[in-house]
């Protein structure tokens, strides 16, 4: 593949995820705020974190998203043995930073204050009592998800183009092939050399009938392997 078409493909592919981690970030939010209106609805109050935090958690969470997606398409998928393993521990690597980013994102908009931070261990509310590594498994069960998720839609468009330029490519070696066909016929049946064929056999008629009845019939195969 040129350079130019490798840059056409990363750009292609940088802009499908970016704009498949836009659509998450959104439905992330979306689903925070619902949960945390249905929660408070019976009392229970700052369990999920609020759209800045959350907003915040997807953008430090999209440079690492990237860089997965690019070490997952360096890793490839054969040998499936040796591949499946890494392709999943890059999924997990990404996944875990989940919580981590949340709990810098709180800090960051201000509902922590930066001595009281810890990377590995953060509670929007003290009162309520939140097993972390709950939050962990869950954190890390919702990413994953959206890894897997973002892989298959970058394999997928991979296949799509590799299925996209193989039909162009059969339609320009069909078009190539109709232009050699069709110098062929032009050569094989070009006016002068048919006409000289004509005149060949009119003169054959009188003079000798049956080569002119085999001449004829090859001038009629010829016609007929030429136009196939």
């Amino acid at each position: 593949m040129s350079n130019v078409g490798l840059a056409q493909k990363y750009r292609s592919e940088f802009l499908l995820l970016t704009i498949f981690w836009a659509y998450v970030t959104v439905t992330n939010i979306m689903w925070g705020m619902s949960m945390k209106a249905s929660l408070a609805s019976i009392g229970i109050t700052n369990v999920f974190a609020d759209v800045n935090p959350r907003l915040v958690q997807h953008l430090l969470l999209y440079p690492p998203f990237l860089g997965a997606m690019w070490l997952s398409r360096q890793i490839a998928w054969q040998p499936l043995w040796r591949s499946i393993p890494l392709q999943l521990l890059c999924g997990l690597f990404f996944s875990a930073l989940g919580n981590p980013a949340m709990n810098v994102a709180l800090p960051l908009v201000g509902m922590y204050s930066w001595h009281e931070f810890n990377l590995l261990n953060s509670s929007i509310n003290e009162r309520v009592p939140t097993s972390q590594s709950f939050l962990w498994i869950a954190s890390v069960s919702m990413f994953m998800v959206t890894y897997v998720f973002g892989l298959v839609l970058v394999v997928g468009f991979e296949y799509y183009r590799r299925y996209r330029d193989s039909q162009l490519r059969a339609q320009a070696l069909e078009r190539s092939l109709g232009a050699a066909h069709l110098a062929v016929l032009r050569m094989q049946l070009s006016p002068h050399t048919f006409f000289n064929l004509l005149h060949t056999i009119r003169g054959q008629v009188a003079w000798d009938p049956e080569v002119a009845q085999s001449m004829i019939v090859q001038l009629g195969d010829l016609l007929r392997r030429a136009l196939r």
